[in-house]
């Protein structure tokens, strides 16, 4: 399980661990086309990361659930940036999270991604 200081589990490193295992399976999708666009940002459906989540391996429950505590947490989120995660949105009643394109290349390109 993945620990901050204290104990703690850490909602940023088991949300950036989830994010590494769905762009193992769909990175080269997802920046490929968002380079053939152009785009530096990208909206990207956390419902993706959901299936990536293993449940009980942790004591969130839920995917949700670790995102909430990362909503709640001003450090984690700027932490995130680190990784590219800007902000967690919500369009038409669906969570969505908003990411800068180039830290999310070099995240998968760190995972083996790319070659």
């Amino acid at each position: 399980m993945a620990r901050g200081e204290g104990g703690a589990e850490d909602p940023v490193e088991i949300f950036v661990e989830v994010l590494r295992r769905y762009l193992r399976d769909r990175g080269h999708i997802v920046l490929s086309m968002a380079g053939a666009a152009g785009q530096r940002k990208l909206r990207m459906a956390l419902r993706g990361l959901w299936r990536r989540y293993e449940a009980g391996s942790t004591s969130y429950y839920w995917f949700m659930d670790v995102v909430e505590a990362l909503k709640r947490c001003r450090e984690c989120l700027e932490r995130l940036r680190e990784y590219g995660v800007e902000e967690f949105i919500e369009m038409e009643g669906e969570p969505y999270m908003v990411v800068d394109v180039e830290k999310l290349r070099r995240l998968w390109r760190e995972g083996g991604g790319g070659g």
